[in-house]
């Protein structure tokens, strides 16, 4: 066979190396059905990142790169409030989003320093409050990350309901309000490639788990004990009594008497006589939660437990509110470690708890994510 040179050649239909050098954004131009699985892009982000890293490389080009990952889904990232609302989400704060995505970061040897990088242009994307309206757009202006290495060049954004009301582009006068923190990160991710950052950035965002969302992780159990939790807050609420807190104490305050519960004392004190809980109190996501029959029999709740229906029945102390529920239990491995809990549909504190823990979890998986798609381009 004799090999010789072409004097012309048609164009490919697809887009070549110097093409997608040119111009890396098309790497995210994918098929509708694809963009709806979380897991296909995950994969077709970490190949094509992969693919990119390796023609740089081949070229000759520097080590110290722009990147900017894609934005891994994990969680809607949207929610209402206000009179069309009737599964509100809850919201993570900048510092409780933090501490998540600081701890992830140090087990890959990532030191996040708060604030320590500022872009001087970055795009960020318009925003709006309103439930039938969607804004598009952006605005050049500067942005602080809100973590940076300086040694390794890996930071990161996370896109919270703070960022949200910053960015929208017009006041709201609606009785409901409505977030799409997803579809904001999106927006924040493009201004940031377009920006070019020296280095490695992701952006997170809030998953805005529901309060009812939450609930649908508990697991139930009929096992009921003279071990049984019941949050203060339950107690007080059965009772019309009221609730004062301290760093490690709660007071609860029925009519003229006060009961006095320490985190992890099995000693309680009544209007200043100690009485003996037979298990500590605990602590479980920020609550307190103190021992049901050693307080119901001294505080005079009356209470039921229906085997057959696995349902537990309180009256509050002095002619207060009828309350029948489930129990639930903890979901430790270790089966000793459990604790089981009798839980109140109404103690709104206990629920957003409850999906603020499971908030931090699924942004758990976003920076997991974050930190496999570093590894996998070489950046870490």
């Amino acid at each position: 066979m004799r090999i010789q040179p072409l004097k012309s050649y048609h164009q490919p239909a697809y887009p070549t190396r110097v093409i997608l050098d040119a111009q890396p954004e098309l790497l995210r131009l994918t098929p509708r059905r694809w963009q709806r699985n979380a897991v296909v892009l995950g994969a077709l982000a970490t190949i094509c990142t992969i693919t990119a890293v390796r023609w740089s490389r081949a070229a000759g080009t520097p080590q110290d790169v722009s990147l900017v990952a894609p934005v891994f889904q994990h969680g809607e990232g949207r929610g209402s409030f206000g009179c069309v609302a009737v599964n509100p989400p809850t919201f993570l704060s900048e510092e409780e989003a933090r501490q998540v995505i600081v701890d992830e970061g140090k087990k890959a040897g990532i030191v996040f320093a708060p604030d320590a990088l500022t872009l001087s242009e970055v795009a960020i994307p318009f925003t709006s409050l309103s439930p039938d309206k969607s804004e598009s757009g952006s605005k050049l202006q500067p942005l602080t990350l809100d973590g940076w290495d300086a040694r390794r060049k890996v930071g990161y954004e996370y896109v919270s309901q703070d960022d949200y009301m910053k960015w929208k582009i017009e006041p709201s006068y609606s009785t409901a309000e409505s977030f799409d923190l997803r579809k904001a990160a999106d927006g924040l991710r493009d201004g940031l490639a377009q920006a070019k950052p020296a280095g490695a950035v992701g952006v997170f965002y809030d998953p805005l788990v529901s309060y009812n969302a939450s609930m649908d992780q508990l697991v139930k159990t009929d096992k009921f004990s003279d071990a049984t939790l019941v949050s203060v807050q339950v107690i007080a609420y059965i009772s019309r009594g009221t609730v004062a807190k301290s760093a490690h104490q709660v007071k609860l305050i029925l009519g003229g008497r006060r009961v006095v519960f320490d985190e992890g004392s099995n000693i309680a004190d009544l209007d200043g006589m100690p009485f003996n809980l037979g298990h500590p109190a605990v602590r479980l996501h920020g609550i307190l939660y103190v021992p049901l029959k050693p307080v119901a029999d001294k505080l005079g709740l009356e209470y039921h437990w229906d085997a057959a229906r696995a349902t537990l029945t309180m009256k509050g102390v002095d002619a207060g509110e009828n309350w029948e529920t489930t129990l639930v239990r903890t979901t430790e491995t270790d089966p000793a470690q459990q604790l089981t809990l009798a839980y109140h549909n109404n103690d709104w504190e206990w629920r957003a708890a409850l999906a603020k823990e499971q908030a931090g979890e699924v942004l758990r998986q976003q920076v997991r994510d974050f930190i496999t798609w570093l590894k996998a381009q070489g950046a870490i």
